[in-house]
């Protein structure tokens, strides 16, 4: 592979987000492959910059977790921060992650 279609793949997958542009552009790039070191070369790439935008997503999401509130049980009104942590970890249930929100799985609120 030349480095222009290198170059090409790389422009294409800038950004791995779940927006539908960034999908189409991704679709686009592994059409464009014509050799299985190509497919392998464009496979690579994205998921290195998929993974790279869901770290991102996570760090955000528990930053912004942190400063919702000084007073830690208005965040877990109706176990919030382990609802949220499930949204990021994109599996389990929500009561897997109970314990980081520093409540228990039927404690009163």
């Amino acid at each position: 592979m030349d480095e222009y279609r290198e170059r090409a793949f790389d422009l294409l997958l800038s950004s791995c987000t779940e927006h539908r542009t960034d999908r189409q552009r991704a679709l686009i790039a592994f059409q464009a492959c014509n050799t299985p070191s190509e497919i392998e070369y464009v496979k690579e790439i994205y998921l290195s910059r998929r993974f790279a935008w869901i770290d991102k997503l996570s760090v955000w999401q528990r930053k912004w977790q942190s400063k919702v509130s000084k007073n830690p049980w208005k965040g877990n009104h109706y176990d919030s921060w382990a609802t949220r942590e499930s949204y990021i970890r994109c599996h389990g249930d929500y009561h897997d992650y109970l314990e980081m929100s520093g409540r228990k799985y039927g404690d009163e609120a």
